[in-house]
């Protein structure tokens, strides 16, 4: 178990790592099918291009946030996009510095290939490994509902429903204690008054408190991870 919770907290740190990772053996790969070996020295200025500057095209395309209530789909879009719009603008690079010709455009074509290829896989392994650990009970965050009953029960069926979101109720919040069965099993902890009470008191360990215009824009939660 504490094995687990190292990997946990390690996870942060464990993209941005295998990005960088990814971006060097994808170059590596594709000078060696494409051009073999040695390897030129004059291959090595975009890869180190690469290695300082993807990183923070990344974190501007939102790829390193918590990715609990994003869904992998957008995840991989994401991610392709961002992929693509730093080679662009190396190839603008390299078109004014007028070195365009010393490239092979198979190499740059096979490089790009695997790079799409790794980032995305890495994403999808991580995100089934931590829908896995939480569907388990591990890396979980503890939600207070604050809402009518409508949206209490549309929550409470997509959580159930989604266990590797990660996200357990803890008990809701309404003008008054809702009598359906569906709804049984959460702790009526009162009306709105006494919100800050409980978040100051017996539930100050609460990870997030969901209000109903709050939660509207959560149309991904059931199909999102987080490294948090």
């Amino acid at each position: 178990m504490k094995a687990i919770r190292r990997f946990l907290t390690l996870l942060p740190w464990a993209l941005p790592v295998l990005d960088l990772v990814g971006i060097a053996v994808c170059f590596l790969a594709a000078h060696l099918a494409v051009l073999g070996l040695p390897l030129r020295d004059f291959y090595l200025p975009p890869l180190l291009i690469a290695m300082m500057f993807v990183p923070f095209v990344f974190d501007a395309f939102r790829l390193y946030r918590p990715w609990r209530g994003d869904s992998l789909p957008r995840e991989l879009i994401r991610v392709t996009t961002a992929w693509l719009a730093f080679l662009t603008g190396l190839v603008v690079l390299a078109a004014l510095s007028k070195v365009t010709a010393l490239y092979s455009r198979i190499w740059a074509a096979t490089w790009t290939s695997l790079g799409i290829i790794w980032f995305t896989g890495t994403r999808i392994v991580l995100r089934t490994m931590l829908g896995r650990l939480r569907a388990a009970g591990l890396n979980l965050k503890r939600v207070l509902l604050v809402g009518n009953a409508p949206m209490l029960l549309r929550l409470t069926a997509t959580l159930h429903e989604n266990p590797r979101a990660g996200f357990v109720p803890a008990g809701y919040v309404a003008p008054e204690r809702f009598e359906v069965p569906e709804l049984a099993e959460l702790s009526y902890l009162g009306d709105i008054s006494r919100l800050r009470v409980l978040t100051s008191g017996p539930y100050r360990n609460i990870d997030e408190v969901w209000i109903e215009k709050f939660v509207k824009g959560h149309g991904e939660l059931g199909n999102g991870l987080s490294f948090d």
